[in-house]
């Protein structure tokens, strides 16, 4: 292999995917490049106990490292890694096996002793436990040990971890300050937190900036009302609710009036209404005066929600969310500003215009986009016209249907021969489709 020939001063290296590679050729590959600080492995079968005894031996300055999906790595050689790249500060174990038997505990308890360990994902290792995970979070105090140690972690992972419960919420309770992301992506059949474990860790992670709570069926208003009530509320910008069958409008409008800086809100699925897409665009207007009042740049004032299959919102708040959009950028346009460039990035929604991006239901998806455009190029009277027109075509849609069916047609129909006469409806009142009748072509009889 020629990687395995070549430099010696490699810093960062990804295989992902190399599935050609082979035990011997990564080892050799490991041992010619001692400088390496970012080592991507994920997905190959070739990464075994003796790769990583390689990694631990000629690569102690490891600083990132992903083994994610590496089907044929034990514990032994994790264990290995986590004690002598005592430098690792981001390690991800996605989809893994090795916390399958009893050196589970062992290899938690070297993780819990890195200190420099700000990222961990363990996102997908079904093996871990509630008891497993406490040797991570807690090591083993000593009997005259009186306060827990407090990790370093800044985002942890622990979606789809089947075999979890609100007692891995009551154990990082106190033991995470410094958390800023935290995923804990359910199962619709497994794994469930309750409101007494959300009630515990909340309150003593202060900093918290992404939160994903998917698929927790648990959830409810109340837990949200009391996560607005606490210091977290003011630095939230990520929430991930989909899926979380008991939500309802209610709890939602609160996250959008006490979270100040959340800029990217997703719940589809949920019980979200017309009452969130009418209080989202005061949300937007607040931090946009605020940024006139304090005369800051205005670099982060939008929104985006993401609340497709979502059965209680209509064309109303649909409409509601157009309307304001189109306000709010006509008071907020300049001729002069140029950059209305929106980025969607980490989870993070960041627009210097200040509007809501909305994903919906399909068929008013692209509708919603065709409007959003026409407020970014400053094309108001295009926009105005796109509201307009779904506003009152929604209108016609329910009027056709109390009367039911085609009523409405018909009635067109008959009110344009009426007052006007054939020629009226020849030029396409109540018609479908158009026929050029005085065209010298056109058949006399028919």
């Amino acid at each position: 292999m020629c990687l395995a020939l070549g430099s010696t001063e490699l810093i960062s290296l990804s295989l992902e995917g190399c599935s050609a590679l082979d035990s011997t050729s990564l080892r050799s590959v490991l041992n010619r490049n001692p400088n390496l600080k970012s080592l991507d492995v994920s997905g190959l079968a070739g990464v075994t106990d003796e790769v990583a005894a390689e990694a631990a031996l000629s690569c102690s300055n490891l600083e990132f490292l992903d083994l994610g999906w590496c089907p044929k790595l034990t514990a032994v050689g994790l264990l290995d890694i986590a004690t002598f790249c005592t430098k690792l500060n981001h390690l991800r174990l996605c989809e893994n096996t090795v916390f399958k038997g009893h050196r589970a505990r062992d290899v938690m308890l070297a993780l819990h002793h890195l200190e420099n360990l700000e990222v961990l994902n363990l996102s997908g290792c079904r093996d871990i436990t509630d008891a497993t995970l406490a040797f991570y979070l807690h090591g083993v105090p000593a009997s005259n040990e009186t306060e827990l140690r407090k990790l370093p972690v800044r985002h942890l992972n622990l979606s789809r971890l089947r075999n979890l419960t609100s007692l891995t919420l009551r154990n990082m309770a106190g033991v995470v300050p410094h958390l800023q992301r935290l995923e804990l992506a359910g199962s619709t059949t497994t794994t469930a937190f309750d409101e007494f474990g959300f009630a515990t860790l909340f309150p003593t992670i202060p900093n918290l900036t992404h939160l994903d709570l998917e698929d927790n069926h648990q959830l409810t208003d109340e837990m949200l009302l009391f996560f607005c009530s606490l210091p977290v509320a003011k630095s939230i910008v990520h929430i991930q609710l989909s899926y979380c069958l008991n939500i309802s409008d209610r709890g939602i409008v609160h996250l959008l009036q006490r979270c100040p800086r959340l800029r990217n809100l997703e719940v589809d699925n949920t019980g979200a209404g017309d009452g969130m897409l009418m209080e989202a665009p005061r949300l937007v207007a607040r931090r946009l005066e605020e940024a006139m009042r304090n005369n800051t740049p205005a670099e982060a004032v939008g929104l985006r929600i993401a609340a497709y299959d979502c059965s209680q919102i209509t064309w109303v708040g649909i409409s509601e969310v157009l309307s304001r959009n189109l306000s709010q950028c006509k008071a907020w346009w300049n001729p002069q500003r140029r950059n209305t460039t929106a980025t969607f990035q980490d989870d993070v929604y960041n627009s210097p215009a200040p509007m809501i991006r909305l994903k919906c239901t399909f068929e008013w998806q692209k509708l919603v986009d065709a409007h959003t455009r026409r407020c970014l190029r400053g094309e108001f009277a295009a926009a105005e016209q796109i509201g307009l027109g779904f506003s009152k075509w929604m209108m016609e849609e329910l009027e056709d249907g109390a009367w039911g069916g085609h009523a409405r047609r018909r009635r067109r129909r008959a009110l344009g021969l009426g007052e006007q006469g054939e020629d009226a409806f020849v030029m396409g009142v109540g018609r479908r489709r158009l026929r050029a009748f005085s065209a010298p072509s056109s058949c006399v009889v028919m």
